[in-house]
């Protein structure tokens, strides 16, 4: 059952409608974070230098002039506006000798001028490559100088290294290798991590981990297909990421966007926990984290505590009690809102069936993304968690399996409103799966009961 090439016009209305993020149980509506967004951008404008940096945070040479430069492109600054032109310019400049600074400044890059910062790119990976700890119990991290190293600056390092790898930078396997040595070894037995090996898990530190996890081990797996002798070989035996895994159930049992769980009633560093969360949530595409709603609950957290007069953000703690880093941590969280959604995948019964093939939405998305100049995001849906409200909010639904696919009486009911409020089903039976094929159609008949809505084969006139 195929998507064909002339539903994509409708895809495109679809995308325009899901722009933003769309009100849930009153939380926060769509219009809140558009304006909580531009009045933070606003702000940031405001605080700009002539030189065009920002007030540098001390021993962290340009990171903080990144870390808004960023916000602002993720917010969506064009490049070539005047102020993010004139931040450019400064970023080039400076020296190389911080992590953090480093790694805020090859994002940038990054996002702005992917073809024409090719080379400043490719220093800064080299760079990142001759600093990582080589040898004993912290070696495949990286952190201050003469300091060893910490999960933090490691994670700084490993989001550069993956932008960098994305715009067509290549990156030594082994670096990798040891960084994902490295986050393996060093998760604590509960499944989350603290700030150095052997500390109490918090969030920011165990989304730090599910994050370098997923990029290190993306970088250096094969993949679910192959092509052998002209023909696409897949299903096979699938590496299981245990170690992603025991984080995320960590991470569901003490999510909250009120506090950095973990941190022991102490409020500190809770937007650079929620910007830990937000990419989480982009890296693994999951809608929830356990039964939470982790942007809508993030951004009515944020929308709420935007300071009324400035537009401003100011959290509590090293360096958020600073309002242009905790503008621009909040501002990042809430512009995973920007992007508009593509589909969504079904995660069904029967356990582990919904998902052979990891990489196709995610390769679906990032193909599209190239053809249509501009950023998407895709997301995974647990049927037995999503109500109507949160299926139609991507255009299309697929549902994948080999094994019939199981979905409860209410399942079905939420899929019959969706396909009734516009949403489009599309479905494959991989791997052989006649059972699938057999199971799916079964389902259909139970959405859609009524004799004149009978599965059938659509005629090649069909417009």
């Amino acid at each position: 059952m195929h998507l064909r090439a002339q539903a994509l016009p409708l895809l495109l209305l679809a995308l325009a409608w899901l722009a933003e993020p769309q009100r849930a149980d009153g939380q926060v509506e769509a219009e809140q974070v558009r304006v909580a967004i531009e009045r933070g951008v606003t702000y940031l404008r405001r605080e700009q230098r002539v030189d065009g940096s920002w007030p540098e945070h001390p021993g962290v040479p340009s990171g903080i002039t990144s870390l808004c430069t960023l916000a602002l492109l993720n917010s969506g600054v064009p490049p070539d506006d005047p102020q993010v032109q004139s931040a450019l310019n400064y970023l080039r400049k400076q020296q190389l000798s911080m992590t953090y600074g480093v790694a805020l400044q090859t994002m940038v890059f990054c996002a702005a001028e992917p073809k024409t910062s090719q080379a400043l790119v490719r220093r800064n990976v080299l760079w990142f490559e001759q600093h990582q700890n080589r040898a004993g119990p912290l070696k495949g991290a990286w952190g201050y100088p003469q300091a060893g190293g910490d999960n933090s600056n490691t994670q700084f390092a490993l989001l550069a290294l993956h932008e960098a790898q994305r715009i067509g930078v290549p990156v030594n396997n082994q670096t990798w290798q040891m960084a994902l040595d490295y986050w393996q070894r060093t998760q604590n037995d509960d499944g989350s991590w603290g700030y150095k090996p052997g500390n109490s898990g918090t969030g920011s530190m165990t989304c730090a981990g599910i994050a370098a996890l997923i990029i290190a081990a993306d970088k250096l797996n094969e993949g679910d297909a192959r092509v052998e002798q002209g023909r696409v070989v897949c299903c096979g035996e699938q590496e299981d990421n245990t170690a992603v895994d025991r984080a995320q159930a960590w991470m569901a049992r003490a999510f909250t966007v009120h506090s950095n769980p973990g941190m022991q009633g102490v409020q500190q560093w809770l937007l650079y926990y929620l910007y830990g969360v937000e990419r989480v949530g982009r890296l693994t595409n999951q809608r929830f984290i356990g039964r939470h709603d982790w942007y809508r609950e993030g951004a009515a957290l944020l929308v709420k505590s935007q300071d009324e007069l400035s537009g401003f953000w100011k959290g509590t703690g090293h360096a958020e009690d600073d309002t242009r880093v905790a503008t621009a941590l909040s501002l990042l969280f809430l512009s995973k809102g920007r992007r508009p959604v593509l589909a969504a995948k079904v995660k069904h019964e029967p356990a582990g069936d919904w998902n052979h093939h990891r990489g196709d939405l995610a390769n679906l998305t990032s193909y599209i993304e190239t053809r249509w100049e501009r950023e998407l995001t895709w997301q995974v849906i647990d049927s037995e968690v999503a109500k109507t409200d949160d299926l139609i909010e991507a255009p299309v639904l697929f549902i994948s399996g080999n094994l019939g696919p199981q979905f409860s009486d209410e399942e079905v009911r939420h899929l019959r409103e969706y396909v009734n409020r516009g949403g489009f089903i599309f479905a494959e039976s991989c791997c052989g799966g006649e059972e699938f094929d057999t199971g799916f159609k079964a389902v259909i008949e139970r959405m859609f009961p009524e004799p004149e809505y009978k599965l059938r084969q659509l005629p090649p006139e069909h417009p």
